[in-house]
């Protein structure tokens, strides 16, 4: 995934200039609708399982609608993400660090298009939270 995330063509240009915005802006917007995709499958909740003839096939049953329905929450949370992101374009912070300001990279957003920290403070924010779980 990110070898082929990092041959995408980029406009070229300063920083973050209109065509890259846009290049961004439309890759955001393919994969928000890729995720309402996974969305629009049906309800695992609303699924009863099928009683199965053994315990087996009906625990694999089980793990296959608990798949599904991680599947899901993970497309939510990746929805929300991406909102954020495509506000950030609206507002010119996209591509910035929430924490320094500092430019983020094309090739760090090529390959995680919803980056809200440059590289040290995602490092440093993670070390936080392992030092408080």
């Amino acid at each position: 995934m990110i070898s082929s995330a990092l041959k995408q063509k980029v406009p070229s240009g300063s920083y973050l200039n209109a065509n890259q915005l846009n290049f961004f802006a439309n890759k955001l917007h393919n994969w928000r609708r890729d995720l309402y995709q996974i969305l629009r499958q049906d309800n695992p909740q609303e699924q009863e399982p099928m009683r199965q003839p053994d315990w087996v096939d009906e625990a694999a049953t089980k793990s296959q609608l608990d798949f599904n329905w991680a599947n899901r929450e993970r497309a939510a949370r990746l929805i929300q993400e991406i909102d954020a992101a495509l506000e950030r374009i609206d507002t010119g912070d996209y591509g910035y660090c929430l924490e320094s300001g500092e430019e983020i990279g094309i090739k760090r957003l090529l390959v995680l298009p919803i980056a809200k920290y440059a590289v040290h403070a995602q490092e440093r924010l993670e070390r936080q939270r392992l030092r408080y779980a």
